[in-house]
């Protein structure tokens, strides 16, 4: 039987459709584990996830082009001023991981105080299915999701401070 370049193309997007929209494709969904990393900071720190065991973590995905990521850039490090003290770590991963100059540069001018992440080889990304960003995902103390958020907008800003403060909450409530 004779195929054309046209069909066989065809086929590949229908198996890649159909593949993405499997429900085991290990994407974490609240209250699964979260999965565990090891990436390196703009600077060449080392950020490993199962370090901060006991606290709770905000991961946000961005990349250098997104012009909203900027914006929570900025709205996320206002958010780790206000909750760091109480267990609270935020850690910003560029998802394109190739320029740590320019990653660099956007922490400075944005005044960043958390954590900005190398994503290099997309591993991360892929891990919590981070497809589009910006895309937040929030991480109990217990290293388990909580919570995923897909895009950013200022109006989103209240409920993620609100599981934030009830995150934080649930051991500040069972110390008592």
């Amino acid at each position: 039987m004779k195929t054309g370049i046209k069909g066989s193309v065809l086929r590949g997007i229908a198996v890649l459709l159909l593949l993405s929209s499997c429900s085991g494709s290990g994407v974490p969904v609240p209250g699964s584990a979260a999965p565990d990393f090891r990436l390196e900071t703009f600077d060449g720190r080392r950020f490993y996830l199962n370090g901060h065991k006991g606290s709770v973590v905000l991961l946000g995905f961005w990349a250098p082009w997104c012009k909203i990521c900027k914006e929570e850039l900025i709205e996320l490090n206002a958010v780790y001023g206000s909750y760091a003290d109480r267990g609270l770590v935020v850690a910003g991963i560029d998802i394109e991981g190739t320029d740590r100059a320019g990653a660099g540069n956007m922490v400075r001018e944005y005044g960043i105080k958390y954590p900005v992440l190398m994503d290099r080889k997309g591993g991360v990304k892929a891990a919590y299915g981070a497809a589009a960003v910006p895309y937040t995902v929030l991480i109990g103390r217990k290293q388990k999701v909580r919570a995923v958020y897909r895009g950013f907008g200022r109006g989103d800003l209240p409920a993620i401070r609100e599981k934030i403060e009830e995150l934080l909450s649930e051991d500040e409530q069972a110390r008592k």
